[in-house]
């Protein structure tokens, strides 16, 4: 059922799509010739979370037990509707996660696997606290060359995620938000619901440009599985360069302590093995 709903998922949007800019842009064309942008200043720092280890960002996280996690992910605004209610903007982002085990001896590292997520997410502003995403995600899950499990390396895994995300922020000082997550198609078969949480505070408020750091706490909830809900947690302290407060993408670092406790980060280690993690860790996110 949900593969015949994601073959026609994607061809749907587009005709409603199509159809929307056919009605709206002779109205919009007689009041400005900028309705449309391509390749705009990007907002979508205000649509996005630090305390999620994916949302889109290049992170080298060091876990305790001798293994690490590094992530190269970003994103870019491609489309902006400057006529609309609320500024929708279109952006595409990617994350590339590998988790690799440090060698005992000197030998190389060990990579056990590589997982992909790549997407498209449609923000738009309700007001300047309250904002709303639709996000679109496909993710991939895939085996390291160290990893010798012949039964996880011929097995597929591949999903479609629709995330609608909801933001609000507190002045410079904090922000909240709430996503559900239903799978549009999973292959193997996944729960078709999932959701996530999060919050983030900065007690002396956020950094007041990309050269000055400040403090932050950060703490996230996301609950997904197989045939029940799984519950993972995360919790993070830090600094971070410059204001995602403030919606003006810019290149920022942050230096991370936190614990992790819940589902295997591995996509494919979760799925068909059913492994849980918990672990110390300590790295860099940085956002280009």
């Amino acid at each position: 059922m949900f593969q015949k709903m994601n073959k026609l998922f994607f061809p749907a949007i587009l005709i409603l799509v199509a159809m929307q800019i056919a009605q709206i842009g002779p109205a919009y064309a007689e009041e400005s010739s900028s309705s449309w942008i391509l390749m705009p200043e990007s907002r979508h720092s205000l649509y996005r979370t630090y305390t999620l280890l994916y949302d889109e960002q290049t992170s080298l996280i060091v876990r305790d037990g001798g293994s690490a996690i590094g992530i190269i992910g970003g994103y870019f605004t491609v489309l902006e509707a400057t006529g609309l209610p609320g500024h929708p903007q279109l952006s595409l982002h990617g994350t590339a996660a590998s988790y690799f085990a440090f060698p005992t001896g000197s030998g190389p590292l060990l990579t056990q696997a590589v997982d992909a997520r790549v997407g498209l997410a449609l923000d738009f502003e309700i007001d300047p606290s309250n904002r709303a995403s639709l996000i679109w995600t496909h993710q991939s899950g895939h085996l390291g060359d160290d990893v010798v499990n012949p039964v996880l390396a011929a097995k597929n895994l591949g999903n479609e995620i629709l995330t609608f995300r909801f933001i609000h922020d507190i002045d410079d000082t904090a922000r909240l938000g709430a996503s559900f997550r239903p799978n549009v198609s999973a292959d193997p078969t996944m729960l078709v619901f999932g959701a996530e949480q999060f919050a983030e505070w900065f007690p002396w408020h956020a950094a007041k440009n990309p050269h000055s750091m400040a403090p932050f706490v950060g703490f996230s909830m996301e609950e997904y599985g197989h045939s029940s809900l799984d519950l993972s947690a995360n919790f993070m302290i830090g600094l971070a360069s410059g204001n995602h407060l403030q919606g003006t993408k810019h290149p920022s670092l942050r230096v991370v302590m936190g614990y992790y406790s819940g589902t295997d980060l591995r996509l494919k280690f979760y799925e068909f093995d059913k492994t849980m993690m918990k672990f110390a860790y300590g790295g860099i996110q940085v956002d280009i």
